[in-house]
């Protein structure tokens, strides 16, 4: 829109330079043919007494040579003496520089003048200079050796440039209020096309933000034909790639089924074989199950993150997982207090949240002596959250927050668990470019950080 306002500006701007320049131009050339009217005037006035003396039968009769100073002058000379001059004059010599003989008259302006006798050297000149008011002249002198006259006739014609000036000067002013009314308008109908033009893509653009934030599935489809296109195929997209999660899902869940079964089926057996060799076969069956869990986790983690539409209400999980810890850690009689978290939405999957929330409220209840606290953060600048989940147990030594981080790492063997838990969440955290920070709490336990991203209702 700015360069299509910057365009139309220059573009009148040089058309109207232009114009002003054409009209001078004009201007100037009827002046110099009115100056050639006069002057062919006094030719024509022009008359020989037998003795060859000079005789100018009438005069110009416009009345601009009748008013002193008024620029408008006209002079016959012979060998630098007057013949006869305007009223206009006062008897004044007008300021004429010597002739450089640079204009010869044209065939036409001969056959005006009517005079056969006219010499081939007849010579037309354009000469500016001050005259007696001192205001700036425009002259046509016109050299003209007559059979009758001893020497050459000199006739001079003058008008005020100041006259051309002001012709220009007005007509540049209405050119300026013409032009400016122009463009004015030109700027506000592309402004209205623009915003016209531009509002179905505005609408679209708005609709991929509510789609992105989850508050919409697909795109309207109730826009012109020439956007429609494009929408069209943004929803045969979304559909195709929710389709396929869908269809990957059901693959996983299919293949956990498949393995997990039998792997239960073992479990059990290896439970009824009372010697070390159960012990290990139990063992192992279960590591296998659990890395069967934090890679499935993973697997469906990386096919949800930053998918379009993905949006869940923090809030509802939050309030979910805590009613799960109460039932499950019910002879530990924890409290739970869930603080600051506002309304606001994960941009990701449910299931993505449940895991790593879980994992770290289930962690915190593991170790805490009786309270576990559950607060966020907002970030509205970059549209990010940090959820706090703290406890008062013991808390890790700074030396080991890393440690824990690695997969199978446990700082415990006493209390059940694989040391898959933070792993997992550290790995799901980073598909949606997050991150998980352990620090020492305030509350003397380990204070869990969740960087994720978020949108407001």
């Amino acid at each position: 829109m700015l360069s299509g306002a910057v365009v139309v500006i220059l573009t009148l701007l040089i058309t109207a330079i232009l114009l002003v320049y054409l009209f001078r131009e004009h201007i100037e050339q009827h002046f110099d043919a009115l100056l050639f009217d006069h002057i062919e005037e006094l030719v024509a006035a022009t008359s020989f007494t037998p003795d060859g003396s000079f005789k100018l039968n009438w005069s110009p009769q416009d009345p601009r040579f009748q008013l002193p100073n008024s620029g408008w002058y006209w002079e016959i000379r012979q060998a630098e003496k007057t013949l006869s001059s305007s009223r206009s004059l006062q008897g004044e010599q007008l300021n004429v520089s010597k002739l450089q003989g640079g204009g010869v008259l044209t065939v036409l302006r001969k056959k005006r003048l009517l005079l056969s006798e006219l010499m081939a050297e007849s010579l037309l000149e354009i000469q500016h200079f001050s005259g007696p008011d001192n205001k700036l002249l425009h002259a046509q002198l016109l050299v003209i050796t007559f059979p009758q006259a001893n020497q050459e006739i000199l006739y001079i014609a003058t008008g005020p440039i100041s006259e051309v000036d002001y012709d220009v000067s007005r007509f540049a002013k209405q050119v300026i209020i013409s032009f400016w009314v122009l463009g004015s308008g030109l700027i506000l109908a592309i402004v209205f096309q623009v915003r016209i033009a531009l509002k179905p893509l505005k609408a679209m653009s708005n609709a991929i933000g509510d789609v992105q934030q989850g508050k919409k599935e697909r795109l309207p489809e109730n826009y012109p034909d020439e956007i429609q296109v494009v929408v069209s195929e943004i929803n045969s997209l979304l559909d195709h790639r929710t389709e396929t999660l869908l269809r990957a899902r059901k693959d996983l869940g299919n293949l956990a089924h498949t393995i997990k079964n039998p792997l239960a089926v073992i479990i059990n057996e290896a439970d009824c074989i009372k010697n070390e060799s159960g012990q290990l076969i139990h063992n192992k069956a279960e590591l296998i199950a659990a890395n069967l869990d934090h890679y499935l986790a993973r697997a469906r983690a990386a096919g949800t993150a930053n998918l379009l539409g993905s949006r869940t209400n923090i809030v509802k999980v939050v309030d979910d997982l805590r009613y799960s810890m109460d039932q499950l850690y019910k002879d530990k009689q924890i409290k739970i207090s869930i603080q600051n978290l506002g309304n606001n939405y994960f941009c990701g999957e449910a299931q993505d949240l449940e895991e790593m929330l879980g994992n770290l409220i289930d962690n915190a209840c593991k170790w805490t002596h009786d309270q576990v606290w559950i607060h966020a953060t907002r970030d509205k600048h970059n549209q990010r959250i940090h959820l706090f989940v703290e406890d008062n147990g013991p808390g890790i030594p700074d030396s080991q927050l890393a440690i824990v981080l690695q997969r199978g790492r446990r700082l415990d063997d006493t209390v059940s668990g694989h040391g898959l838990e933070l792993n997992i969440v550290n790995d799901i955290t980073q598909l949606y470019s997050g991150s998980l920070t352990l620090k020492k709490s305030s509350y003397g336990g380990l204070c869990a950080i969740l960087d994720l991203p978020v949108s407001s209702n």
